[in-house]
């Protein structure tokens, strides 16, 4: 079914008062691209079932991906030498500084591949800061499909902006300059039913950023989709969102997307340039997440990076 989208409130963007349900949580998601293709991505989650928080960075190198996971601590908005600080839908500070394991491939803990080559450590620092292009935007689900929506993702908003800062990759110094999203969920959610998930973003430009989605549970499905021009969003009436797959046959390959608005129709095309796979427990239920950076084309000319993420039940 149809879930349409509206703006979220400055209220929404606020550290919440945990629920006593041990799947309650708290996420806070950033992903950042430069325009030389280096991109990257990081989380910080909060469950009241562990009593900790979780800490989780990806990035897109030249040589590999490289990966970092900690716990530890109550911090909501930092674990380990990942922090984030900002203001309630305003400007976001996204800092690293430590050292992350590379992988030659991607899939090498996904059981997909076999694993080549040899892993690596290298340092990475970043101090990247996130100025927001577009409205922050949120499921507004009609009385058919807010016990759906509920399950899965009970409260979220993605929105996206400029990236601008620094980062420092071993020896090598980039003067970052690129787009993104950040995204914030929080409430009890659970995987129960869920098959596939399937979400795309694409932060172009100050001038066209979008993004959408389909959700399959045994129960039913959840599609949705967005899209800002010039920092206003465009009322969308029904989304799309196609994958076509590798010879794995679970890892995205390419997605072509769709917007209906009532000027017409939008398309964009996106090509998956590197792709992070593994197997992890999501909400108590194994599955195969895979988070690739991918070169988006809309069909009137804007181009760049975003995301292409899906996430399979095992």
């Amino acid at each position: 079914m149809w879930v349409p989208l509206a703006e979220a409130t400055p209220d929404d963007d606020v550290l919440h008062q945990p629920g006593v349900d041990p799947a309650w949580s708290e996420h806070h998601y950033f992903f950042f691209a430069d325009a030389s293709g280096v991109a990257g991505g990081c989380r910080v989650a909060w469950r009241v079932g562990d009593g900790v928080s979780k800490g989780m960075l990806f990035c897109f190198l030249p040589g590999g991906v490289g990966i970092w996971q900690e716990d530890g601590g109550d911090d909501r908005l930092a674990v380990g030498p990942l922090s984030l600080s900002g203001k309630s839908l305003g400007e976001w500070r996204v800092r690293f500084e430590g050292d992350v394991l590379v992988l030659p491939d991607g899939l090498a803990l996904s059981g997909l591949r076999d694993a080549s080559g040899d892993m690596t450590t290298t340092s990475l620092s970043l101090d990247l800061r996130f100025r927001p292009v577009s409205p922050a935007v949120e499921a507004s689900p009609g009385d058919d499909a807010v016990a759906l929506v509920k399950r899965i993702a009970p409260r979220r908003f993605e929105q996206a902006g400029r990236y601008d800062g620094t980062a420092r990759v071993g020896a090598e110094t980039i003067s970052w300059s690129g787009w993104g999203t950040r995204d914030h969920s929080w409430g009890s959610r659970g995987a129960e039913g869920l098959r596939e998930w399937k979400w795309c973003a694409l932060p172009l430009d100050d001038a066209f950023c979008a993004g959408a989605g389909h959700v399959s549970l045994d129960d039913g499905e959840i599609r949705s989709g967005w899209l800002a021009e010039g920092g206003r969003l465009v009322d969308v009436g029904a989304a799309s969102v196609e994958y076509a797959f590798d010879d794995t046959g679970a890892v995205p390959a390419s997605a072509r997307l769709t917007w209906t608005t009532a000027d017409g129709t939008r398309r964009a095309e996106g090509r998956v340039v590197t792709p992070l796979g593994m197997r992890v427990v999501e909400h108590g239920r194994p599955v195969l997440a895979v988070e690739a950076l991918a070169y988006w084309q809309v069909d009137d000319g804007p181009a760049g990076y975003g995301i292409i993420e899906y996430i399979r039940a095992l």
